[in-house]
């Protein structure tokens, strides 16, 4: 019993130092609230603030020099701008204020020398306490504004997107008989076609078969009789329909009559631009626009051999992306689905950068067909 007496009565003046030093501690660290600590903490914090701004002052600018078509741009960005500019400047005033506080020269007792830091006054050090909570709050504010402006900016960039994929297919309501919310006319489901060897005579098209017989507009009706000429006499020529002048005023005059879903006429002149103008760098655009014409019409025979024509004699032109789509979809309506799948092959091939439009419609038309 004496002996453990004596081991707790020995053990207690290391537990009492270990206790006083501890609290030495801990008073000497709070018994500095607004000294040195305090000062290192402010300074931490406005570095910190620093940064935080200056990352993002320069998205905001990037966000001011490039907007997107439609938006405001550098007008909507200017408050945001304004706002930073000011908590740059409050920033810098605190930076200053801090670091003159803390490295204020002080005789220390024992001789110390000049260089030794003051710490913040109590008061000092609250206020600032103060304005850099108020920073900090606006800091989020601005960073909040921006997170939002920088949706609107991704919201304005998809609807131009879209918009822009889908001109070509609202061009004179095409598909769509003229009517301004119609659905657009799409190829009912299919299953695929057995691809069959071609027969005698046909010829290979541009991504398969198909027989001048099967494309033929009559499908290899008879053609009508003609009425008999007269011996000696030479066949009038037929008046055309295109007005006099340049290639290009023709194919504005064939392209209008599209656009006002006149489309026997446009047919007409369309034929007759391609047949006069063969290599003006209109005639793949005319050749393209003569396929809808015929697609819209529900002559799907021509409207592929029309695609596939003009697909092989401009592989390469602005109009083949959409020559492709056509001439599968036409495919898929005349129950030739495998060839249709190779079509849209080809075109996923040679157009990985094809409009977001003709991507939308291509898979559209795989998933359809359950292209591989």
């Amino acid at each position: 019993m004496k002996l453990l007496f004596l081991e707790r009565f020995s053990a207690a003046p290391a537990a009492l130092l270990r206790g006083a030093l501890a609290g030495l501690v801990l008073w000497t660290a709070l018994a500095l609230p607004a000294g040195a600590q305090d000062t290192a903490r402010l300074l931490e914090r406005i570095q910190r603030l620093e940064r935080d701004l200056q990352t993002l002052n320069m998205q905001v600018a990037r966000g001011a020099m490039a907007p997107p078509a439609g938006a405001q741009g550098s007008s909507d960005m200017a408050p945001l701008l304004d706002r930073m500019q000011r908590l740059e400047r409050d920033l810098q005033t605190l930076n200053v204020q801090v670091a003159r506080g803390a490295m204020a020269p002080v005789a220390r007792e024992g001789g110390a020398g000049p260089g030794a830091a003051q710490p913040l006054a109590p008061a000092s050090a609250a206020s600032l306490q103060i304005r850099l909570g108020a920073l900090e709050e606006e800091l989020r504010a601005v960073t909040g504004a921006f997170e939002n402006f920088s949706h609107q900016v991704q919201l304005l960039n998809q609807r131009l997107d879209k918009l822009t994929g889908d001109l070509d297919y609202r061009l004179g309501a095409l598909e769509r008989g003229g009517a301004p919310g119609a659905p657009r006319g799409q190829a009912s489901p299919l299953p695929p076609a057995v691809e069959t060897a071609p027969p005698p005579g046909a010829r290979e098209g541009v991504l398969g078969s198909v027989s001048e017989r099967e494309l033929s507009p009559q499908a290899g009706a008879a053609a009508p009789a003609r009425p008999a000429l007269a011996p000696g006499a030479s066949p009038a020529k037929a008046p055309g329909i295109l007005p006099p002048g340049p290639a290009k005023d023709q194919y504005a005059f064939a392209f209008g009559l599209l656009r006002q879903a006149n489309y026997d006429q446009a047919e007409l002149a369309l034929a007759e631009f391609v047949k006069t103008h063969p290599d003006d760098p209109l005639a793949g655009n005319a050749r393209y626009w003569l396929g809808e014409a015929y697609y819209v019409r529900g002559n799907h025979l021509k409207a592929a051999e029309v695609f596939a024509e003009n697909y092989k004699l401009d592989p390469k032109g602005a109009k083949a992306p959409d020559t492709l789509l056509k001439l599968g979809m036409s495919l898929a309506i005349l129950d030739k689905g495998q060839q249709a799948c190779i079509t849209y092959g080809e075109l996923r091939k040679k157009f990985p950068d094809a409009p977001p439009a003709i991507k939308t419609n291509l898979e559209r038309e795989r998933k359809r067909l359950s292209c591989k």
